[in-house]
């Protein structure tokens, strides 16, 4: 178990305004038909006050209007008014997300044994609303490791904490995920609409008052337009991560490349040069920190080392994040100067190493994202 807080048990909360439907909008106005209008918007509705509700009434011109005599055309013009009228976005503590930091330690714990190159951050969007129901979502990608590089990705569903097992194919997740042109973010699709191939695993969480399943079974979540948004915008905020972690990859692999070929050959030719001008072998510590610039973290053995190959004093934090959670604060590492870092060899090899640098001086580890910086 990775996660031992349970989570706060979310509230009973009206319908919001936004993505009403019209049946619904009629159904709500005439159970309570004894009342004003604006007294059925304003306890009705969430996020509706006596104000607005005035408001929204008058701009439908149906002020003094028995509710028990409004038309359908009465409808149209308050539900038109509804949709033009700017509300407060729904309540967040109505829904029960996973939540960012549970979601990453999750991902971790769980597939930690396919040793990925990569895991996103969290991405959360919403609240949004749909026939009035807030619902929300949240994603994540696990990339790269000991996945399978042949295969379609796999892809993990969720609705309101509970995993959808079947109906993947007719699941709105899936349908949106398969809807994205993955080409442009490194991956193979083969087949246009269909899922990418590669060493991916998306889990994609949606919250909601009333997640509108495909049927009664529960299996698949429907596609409704709004979600759709919702999910392609989340799926693509991921997807744009693995994209710039994979230049950065890529980067990070020629810089040690480079790395390694100025450690080896540098001495070499200083020495060499020495010996043929008759000379003491000069210190080129200063040139290899203004070619390199880097703080460079490498694991040797299970331990975790730290070199400083800047021109000046470096003081950060280190953050490895894993099954648990661990830091070290580094003071003052002098230029050249070599240090382990106080971490369990099991934290070591099962986590990724977070510092809150910049990502250019950055060798061996990530820069330490928005979302974890105030932990």
């Amino acid at each position: 178990r990775s996660v031992e807080d349970p989570p706060p048990i979310p509230i009973s909360v009206k319908p919001h305004p936004h993505g009403i439907d019209l049946g619904d909008l009629i159904s709500i106005v005439r159970e309570s038909s004894e009342k004003p209008l604006e007294t059925i918007l304003e306890q009705r509705f969430s996020r509706v006050t006596k104000q607005v509700a005035k408001s929204i009434v008058e701009k439908s011109g149906l002020s003094g209007k028995d509710v028990k005599k409004m038309s359908r055309d009465d409808f149209d013009r308050l539900l038109k008014v509804i949709r033009e009228t700017e509300f407060m976005e729904p309540r967040k503590d109505c829904l029960s997300p996973i939540g960012s930091d549970a979601l990453f330690r999750s991902a971790i714990a769980t597939f930690k044994d396919y040793h990925p190159a990569y895991f996103s951050q969290p991405v959360t969007r919403g609240p949004f609303v749909y026939s009035g129901h807030p619902f929300l979502i949240e994603a994540i990608a696990i990339y790269g490791g000991d996945l399978p590089k042949e295969e379609p990705i796999k892809v993990l569903r969720f609705a309101n904490r509970f995993p959808l097992l079947y109906q993947q194919g007719s699941c709105a997740i899936t349908r949106a995920i398969s809807s994205i042109n993955w080409n442009q973010y490194g991956f193979s699709q083969p087949v246009k609409d269909q899922l990418p191939v590669g060493p991916l695993i998306l889990a994609v969480h949606v919250a909601s008052t009333k997640v509108p399943f495909t049927s009664e079974a529960k299996e698949a979540i429907a596609q409704v337009d709004e979600i759709m948004d919702a999910l392609d915008t989340a799926l693509k905020a991921v997807a744009r991560q693995i994209k710039t972690m994979k230049r950065k990859e890529a980067h990070k692999n020629q810089v040690e490349e480079k790395f390694s070929l100025i450690e080896q050959i540098l001495p070499e030719i200083a020495a060499k040069s020495s010996k043929i001008l008759g000379k003491e072998v000069p210190d080129i510590r200063p040139v290899i920190s203004k070619v390199m610039n880097v703080v460079a973290f490498r694991e040797i053995n299970g331990e975790l080392w730290v070199e400083n190959f800047t021109g000046r004093q470096q003081s950060f934090r280190v953050l490895l994040r894993g099954e648990k959670e661990f830091s070290q604060d580094v003071k003052d590492l002098k230029p050249f100067q070599k240090m382990k870092l106080n971490f369990q060899r099991e934290a070591v090899i099962s986590s990724e190493v977070y510092v809150d640098l910049p990502e250019p001086i950055l060798l061996g580890a990530y820069s330490l994202p928005k979302v974890f910086e105030n932990e």
